[in-house]
């Protein structure tokens, strides 16, 4: 069941009526929690992490987006009424995701006024309420987390629904249903659901595709415009409805893509390779490494994208862009 956050807090605190700010019951629609902000928008921004809130009048604020320790502190705004400093509330980025220990803890689904909706987690131990309300479909993990006294926080929660809708957070990346479907659209194979994971570092979504036993069936990375881009792992890079090439000779060192034997050269590309300059993809190829401590020998299985550049035919190998010497045809 979904219910608007106004009514959400009224229903985990048991507010009653003549509170501060206008307190609601958990009847109220949300529409009747909804309120319109004219205030002052505080922002934050660390690597590709990036959030925004707006305080109305009577409410104070604070950002960090470059302290020295980084990790979940790296990017955050902590906000508060002006008459009731005690009253600490943190909208953070989380750049290595959000863990939570599910005992005790009430999980329920909330929506805004806006159409946004989040995970509201809440914990009452002993004389502290906890409340943590993640928000979805954002690029990366981000969230508003509370803890103190329940019957301060009450007295709030109609002004606090405006401000946590208000929230703007990973503004010029794509959302992860945007990355979904872009991967989706791309990927080729039989899979039977994917997870999409967002680097607040590089600024990429990960998507992956799982088999119904949950083993991986590929991967494609989505950038900051929305298409499909390379990242690092070169088994990231497999594009779906292109040629594929052909081994030839000694492989991976020559292939054969549309008719053209190509030798792999270990001269880098001069200049930046783009994600439309892509004509195909290699067949897969096993790298057999010695033994090693005593250990068993390993493989590794790769596809590489294949572009048609200004300086020539060149092959992402390696995490490099190599161009490649022209051998011949049919």
């Amino acid at each position: 069941m979904k219910r608007g956050i106004a009514a959400l807090l009224m229903a985990f605190l048991l507010a009653g009526c003549g509170a501060p700010g206008g307190s609601l019951s958990a009847e109220e629609s949300i529409d009747d929690a909804e309120t319109v902000l004219h205030g002052e928008t505080f922002t934050a921004e660390n690597g590709c992490a990036n959030l925004a809130l707006t305080l109305p009048e009577g409410w104070e604020g604070e950002t960090a987006d470059t302290p020295e320790d980084g990790g979940t502190d790296a990017c955050h705004i902590e906000f508060w009424p002006a008459d009731a400093p005690e009253l600490r509330l943190t909208l953070r980025a989380y750049p290595d995701g959000i863990g939570l220990c599910g005992t005790g803890v009430t999980f329920e689904e909330v929506t805004f006024a806006s159409g946004q909706t989040a995970t509201a987690c809440a914990e009452q131990i002993d004389d502290v309420f906890w409340l943590c309300l993640i928000y979805h479909d954002t690029p990366g993990a981000y969230a508003v987390e509370f803890s103190g006294d329940r019957t301060l926080l009450e007295q709030y929660g109609q002004p606090l629904a405006a401000i946590l809708d208000s929230a703007v957070l990973g503004e010029g990346f794509p959302r992860q249903s945007e990355a979904e479907q872009v991967a989706s659209d791309a990927f080729a194979e039989d899979y039977k659901e994917m997870r999409a994971q967002f680097d607040m570092n590089a600024g990429v979504w990960t998507v992956t595709f799982l088999a119904a036993d949950a083993a991986e069936v590929g991967s494609l990375c989505v950038g900051a415009d929305g298409k499909l881009c390379l990242v690092g792992n070169e088994a990231d890079a497999r594009l779906c409805g292109l040629p594929r090439a052909e081994p030839a000779g000694d492989y991976p060192a020559a292939f054969m893509l549309n008719d053209t034997v190509y030798l792999l050269s270990q001269d880098p590309v001069p200049t930046e390779v783009g994600q439309d300059a892509i004509i195909g993809y290699t067949v897969s190829y096993t790298d057999t490494f010695p033994e090693k401590n005593g250990e068993s020998n390993f493989s590794r299985t790769a596809e590489l994208p294949v572009a048609q550049t200004e300086s020539g035919v060149a092959v992402y190998y390696e995490g490099v862009w190599r161009l490649c010497t022209l051998q011949g045809g049919k």
